[in-house]
């Protein structure tokens, strides 16, 4: 299988039903929140990256199948889709009121509202690490299935979210990945991007990556 096999497709509504899928099948829902909250509201949070004016995402196909994707925002800090998910989060438990008495799942709520503090936080004083000023794009989400890894999907989907970053005149991105995920960190740390330790928690990292290094 040669890589140049795979195509790059910018994120539409035709793409939403393969991608809340997708989620589901790269991240347990018992480590990530948002797929304990059902397809309901994964489909709603990346319909968000359809329709905001700021929002961007991408979806990776081999042989007709979604294989990765990856959404952002060209904006520091994503607060308008949080804005947007909360109530589409509340009407999630209320269809599924159990969840609240799930130990598991209020672990993860306690873990997702610490990674928001960290992100308002970084929002406010921007890093640790002094001299990062300038537009910085966020990226939400980026999920790939193991089994096409040695297609590179990953890389392919972040190489097509930086390159949008740096033609809208971004001059950082930021991603945040769980601290337990090593490969994806591993991922990033390979394409240049560097730990934040002053912003991230004992569950997440952020990390940056300067575009203007490749200007």
């Amino acid at each position: 299988m040669d890589e140049k096999t795979v195509m790059i497709q910018e994120l539409g509504p035709e793409h939403l039903k393969a991608v809340v899928q997708l989620h589901q099948e790269c991240f347990a829902p018992e480590t990530n929140f948002s797929t304990r909250l059902g397809p309901r509201f994964l489909r709603a949070s990346y319909n968000f990256f359809v329709k905001d004016p700021k929002a961007f995402g991408f979806v990776a196909l081999y042989e007709g199948k979604t294989v990765g994707f990856i959404c952002g925002r060209l904006d520091f800090f994503v607060g308008a889709l949080n804005r947007y998910r909360a109530p589409v989060a509340a009407l999630a438990l209320l269809g599924r009121p159990r969840l609240l008495f799930a130990m598991d799942f209020r672990k993860r709520l306690v873990q997702a509202v610490k990674t928001f503090t960290a992100r308002r936080k970084t929002e406010e004083r921007k890093s640790t690490n002094a001299t990062r000023e300038g537009p910085t794009a966020t990226l939400a989400s980026l999920g790939a299935l193991p089994d096409y890894a040695h297609l590179r999907v990953s890389d392919r989907l972040l190489s097509t979210a930086e390159s949008l970053c740096r033609k809208q005149q971004m001059h950082f991105v930021r991603a945040s990945v769980r601290r337990a995920n090593i490969s994806s960190r591993f991922l990033y740390r390979k394409r240049g991007y560097v730990e934040d330790p002053g912003t991230s928690t004992d569950d997440g990292v952020f990390c940056y990556l300067s575009l203007e290094d490749e200007a």
